[in-house]
């Protein structure tokens, strides 16, 4: 009798540990969005809509693989700053993550950048939760006399994780 007690107590907690995270389908990307936002207060630069064209043209992304898009940038030239959180249609996912991956290596690769935003355009980050994904180039900008490449990169990398963490609490 005890060998059975002591079997299902071991299973119950077992199970316990096996509650699943809440379904993507049930997240809503304006949630995503406003949380990015909060996390950046006066550092969310971009504040201008993408046009359809300008995802497939930047991203390659046409309206059969995703299902919902919200989409962001600065209106300055000057300013990297994007935001794109898309949920890819079924069977679409691995897809638009690659497309997002390849825009972020591009971005990377550009010689034509302002000095100011290469340690920026480093950081990028392209994260996902099921199908929902995320591409982000934001955050402040560090002091005009942190001139060391080092502390740059530091600190681009610091900003960014403020959206991952952000994008990934919204799933909890």
């Amino acid at each position: 009798m005890k060998k059975i007690i002591v079997a299902l107590l071991v299973a119950l907690l077992v199970l316990t540990g096996c509650t699943s995270a809440p379904s993507t389908k049930d997240v809503k990307l304006e949630d995503i969005h406003t949380a990015i936002k909060e996390a950046y207060g006066e550092d969310y630069i971009p504040n201008m809509e993408f046009e359809a064209e300008f995802l497939e043209m930047e991203f390659g992304l046409t309206s059969d693989l995703y299902d919902e898009v919200i989409a962001e940038l600065s209106m300055m030239s000057m300013h990297v700053d994007r935001l794109l959180i898309v949920r890819a249609k079924e069977g679409s996912a691995d897809k638009v993550e690659e497309l997002l991956n390849e825009a972020r290596d591009r971005k990377i690769e550009d010689t034509f950048a302002y000095p100011m935003n290469i340690a920026r355009l480093n950081a990028t980050q392209v994260v996902r939760q099921g199908d929902i994904m995320a591409f982000m180039i934001l955050g402040a900008y560090p002091a005009d006399d942190v001139i060391d490449e080092e502390v740059q990169i530091k600190f681009a990398k610091d900003e960014i994780q403020k959206g991952v963490d952000a994008f990934n609490s919204v799933f909890k």
